[in-house]
C-alpha cells in the first residue's frame, strides 16, 4: 500500500485533486498545497515519500526559475532505471525558502519493465512510419535525413495502462503535412501514440489581401538591400518567401532596395505579426521569445498552392495563401499570435496535443491570438481570423459565443467532442482539441469582459469581468507555472485560481472572478468565499465489509456543510491513504490477519475537515490450502507371533 508520509501538510483545494486507487496504477495528485512549513531543500525528500519512489525511479532537477512575484520553481523530470519518463514532469513552487504548492504528473511504473529493447531501431522505425502512413517524407527531400530515436517509458497518467518502454521518433511527412512523435513498444512493436507537433487553425480556405494598412516594423540592411529580418528583438525575427513550394532549402529572403517594402503585402503582415506577438509577451509577462530565451522566430510565407493553413512545427512558423476564393493569406494577426504561442506552450507547460491537454493547447493559443490583437491595435473582436475572409468574416473560432461554430461553451455540454476516443489522429481532431477549447475560450471571454447568463448544465451565474489584461496574466501564469503535459481542464481551473492568488490575492475579486467564470463554463463550484470556518459533519454509518486478506470495502453516508462537501478523505493507522467524492471507498494493499484503525473525515472548499469516524477492520488470515507431504521409511519392527 503506497502512503503519503506527510499526511498533515497536505490540503487538497478541488474535488478533482485526488489520490484514486485504479485497479492497475495509482493516479497521483497533479496539484496540492502544503498546510505546514517546509523548506524547499527538503524537495527530494519531500517528493521521495510522496511518491513512494523506489530503487529504479528517480526525480532530477531539470530546470529552476525564479518569476517576477519571488517564486522558485523547480522542475522535475521523472527517470525509471535511468530512462526518461515522457510526461512525467513535477514542479515545486517555493516562496522565501518554504514550499507553497506542488503540481504536475507523476507516473506509477507499477509493473517491473526491460529497458533494454528486444525489437531492433530499424524495424520500429518502419513501424512508426507505416503508423504515419504518408504518401511522401521531409528526409525524401533533399539534403533531408531519418531522424534519430529515443527511449523512452511511455506511461498513462491516469494509471490505467501498463507503462511500456518505447521508440519514439520524430516523424515529419510532407505529403500530406503532419509531423508527430511516435511511440512504438520497444519490445512488441505495437504503436502506442502519437503527439502531434504541428498546431493549425484548420480553416478550409484563403485569398490576398492586406489587413493592418501601413505598418511601422524593423527590417535589416546589408548596404545594398534591406531584407524582412531584425535582431533587435530576441535574437532575431527573420520572414522568408517560399515561392509557393514545400522545401524549406529553397526559401529566399524577402527584400526591397529602400526602407519601404510594397513588394509583398503578406511578407510584411506576416513579419509584423511576429514581431508584435515577441514584444507582448516580453513587455506583458517577462518572456523573451517562445522559448524564453530569445529564439529567433523563423516565419516562412507562401508555403504551396492554395495551401488554407498555418501552423508552428516545433521549431518555425508556415503560413498558406489560400485559394484566394474564400479566404486570403493566413497571415491575420491574431492566427500569426495563435501560431506562435503553441512554441510558447511547448516551451512551458507542453500541453501534450491530444484529448483535454490538447483543447487547452489550442485554447491558449486563442487567447493569447486575441490578446496580442488588443495589444497591438488597441481592441480585439474575439473572433479568431476574422481579417482572412475575402467578402466576409473569415472567422473560424468565436470565444464570445463558442456555439456559432459548433464548439461547446460548457464541459460535456452542446457540441462536446469525447475527448477519451480510442485513437488520437488527425482525421478526428486528435480528440476534439479545437472543438473542446471553446470551453476555456468561453472562461477567459467571461473573466475578461463579465457575463450573466445559464449554462448547459442549467446553472445560473454572474461574473464580474477583469478585463482582458488581468485575465491574460492570469492565463499566462496557469500556462508557464502549474499546468503540465496532460493537464485536464480540472487541472487549468485549479491552476488558474492559484495563479490569481499569487497575482491579487486570496480573496481578491480576481479570484472571485476567475472561480466563478470556470463555474459559468461547467468547471468546479462557484466560489464560496474565504469566510467559511464552519467544518462538515461527521460521516455517518462508517462501515467496513467484504474484508479479504488484502482488501475492504468502505462505505458511509453523506456529510452535511453549511457551503458544501467536496470530498473525504481516508486514513489507515493515522496515515493518508487517499480522498474520494464517493460514498465508498476500495481500500486495497492490506496485510493479511492484521487490525486497522481506519478513519474518515469529510472536507469542504475551505480547507474545514470534520471530525474523523472510525471503525477498525482485522483482515482475513492467509489460506492454508498445501497439504503436508508424504510420511516417508515407514517401517515394521519387532513383531511377534
Amino acid at each position: 500500500m503506497k502512503v503519503n508520509r506527510y499526511p498533515l501538510l497536505i490540503l487538497f483545494i478541488t474535488i478533482s485533486v485526488t489520490l484514486a486507487m485504479a485497479q492497475s496504477g495509482t493516479q497521483f495528485p497533479s496539484f496540492f498545497k502544503l498546510d505546514e512549513e517546509v523548506n524547499r531543500d527538503n524537495s527530494p525528500q519531500l517528493l521521495k515519500d510522496l511518491f513512494s519512489l523506489q530503487a529504479n525511479d528517480e526525480l532530477r532537477v531539470r530546470a529552476q526559475k525564479l518569476d517576477h512575484l519571488g517564486f522558485r520553481h523547480d522542475t522535475y523530470q521523472q527517470f525509471y532505471k535511468g530512462i526518461k519518463v515522457e510526461g512525467g514532469v513535477y514542479k515545486v513552487h517555493s516562496k522565501s525558502g518554504i514550499i507553497q504548492t506542488l503540481s504536475g504528473n507523476f507516473m506509477d511504473i507499477f509493473v517491473d519493465i526491460n529497458v533494454n529493447p528486444t525489437l531492433s531501431e530499424p524495424a520500429a522505425f518502419q513501424k512508426a512510419v507505416n503508423a504515419v502512413g504518408a504518401q511522401k517524407y521531409i528526409w525524401d527531400e533533399e539534403g533531408g535525413s531519418t531522424p534519430g530515436y529515443d527511449l523512452v517509458i511511455v506511461a498513462d497518467y491516469k494509471g490505467n495502462d501498463a507503462p511500456r518502454l518505447a521508440y519514439k521518433f520524430d516523424i515529419y511527412a510532407t505529403q500530406p503535412l503532419s509531423r508527430s512523435d511516435v511511440y512504438i513498444d520497444a519490445h512488441t512493436g505495437a504503436f502506442i501514440t502519437l503527439n502531434s507537433k504541428i498546431h493549425t487553425t484548420d480553416v478550409p480556405a484563403s485569398g490576398n489581401s492586406l489587413y493592418n494598412g501601413t505598418l511601422n516594423f524593423t527590417a535589416d540592411f546589408t548596404g545594398s538591400i534591406y531584407r524582412l529580418r531584425q535582431t533587435s528583438d530576441g535574437n532575431g525575427i527573420e520572414t522568408y518567401n517560399m515561392q509557393n513550394g514545400t522545401n524549406y532549402n529553397n526559401a529566399i529572403d524577402f527584400t526591397s532596395t529602400d526602407d519601404f517594402f510594397d513588394e509583398d503585402d503578406t511578407g510584411v503582415q506576416a513579419h509584423w505579426g511576429a514581431e508584435q506577438t515577441h514584444k507582448y509577451f516580453l513587455q506583458s509577462h517577462g518572456r523573451n521569445s517562445f522559448d524564453d530565451a530569445g529564439g529567433v522566430i523563423r516565419s516562412y510565407v507562401h508555403y504551396a498552392n492554395n495551401y488554407v493553413n498555418a501552423f508552428w512545427d516545433g521549431q518555425r512558423m508556415t503560413y498558406g495563401d489560400g485559394d484566394g476564393v474564400n479566404y486570403s493569406p493566413l497571415v491575420s494577426l491574431d492566427i500569426v499570435g495563435h501560431e506562435i504561442t503553441h512554441g510558447v506552450t511547448e516551451y512551458s507547460a507542453n500541453l501534450v496535443y491530444r484529448r483535454e491537454s490538447g483543447a487547452l493547447n489550442e485554447s491558449f493559443s486563442d487567447i493569447f491570438g486575441e490578446a496580442i490583437e488588443n495589444y497591438a491595435t488597441g481592441s480585439n473582436d474575439w473572433q479568431m481570423g476574422t481579417d482572412i475572409g475575402i467578402g466576409g468574416s473569415g472567422a473560424i473560432r468565436s470565444m464570445d459565443n463558442p456555439n456559432a461554430f459548433s464548439d461547446p461553451d460548457t464541459y460535456g455540454g452542446s457540441f462536446w467532442r469525447d475527448p477519451n476516443c480510442s485513437n488520437p489522429s488527425q482525421s478526428n481532431d486528435y480528440c476534439g482539441v479545437h472543438s473542446n477549447s471553446g470551453v476555456q475560450n468561453k472562461w477567459f471571454y467571461i473573466l475578461s469582459e463579465g457575463e450573466s447568463g445559464t449554462n448547459d448544465n442549467n446553472d445560473s451565474y454572474n461574473v464580474n469581468g477583469i478585463g482582458i489584461t488581468k485575465a491574460a496574466e492570469i492565463a499566462y501564469r496557469n500556462l508557464s507555472v502549474y499546468l503540465s503535459v496532460n493537464s485536464t481542464f480540472a487541472d487549468a481551473r485549479t491552476g488558474a485560481i492559484q495563479s490569481a492568488i499569487d497575482l491579487y490575492g486570496a480573496e481578491s475579486a480576481e479570484v472571485i472572478a476567475t472561480t466563478n467564470a470556470w463555474y459559468a463554463v461547467g468547471v468546479g463550484d462557484p466560489y464560496q468565499g474565504g469566510g467559511d470556518a464552519e467544518p462538515p459533519s461527521v460521516p455517518g454509518n462508517l462501515t467496513a465489509s467484504n474484508t479479504t486478506q488484502t482488501s475492504t470495502d468502505l462505505s458511509w453516508t453523506a456529510s452535511t456543510d453549511n457551503v458544501g462537501v467536496t470530498g473525504y478523505n481516508i486514513y489507515v493507522d493515522d496515515v493518508f491513504e487517499g480522498s474520494t467524492t464517493n460514498l465508498t471507498y476500495d481500500l486495497t494493499g492490506l496485510s493479511p490477519n492484521t487490525n486497522y484503525n481506519i478513519k474518515l473525515t469529510a472536507e469542504d472548499a475551505a480547507g474545514n475537515e470534520s471530525d474523523p469516524a472510525e471503525t477498525s477492520v482485522t483482515t482475513l488470515a492467509s489460506v492454508d490450502n498445501e497439504a503436508p507431504s508424504v510420511p516417508t521409511n515407514l517401517s515394521v519392527s519387532n513383531i511377534t507371533a
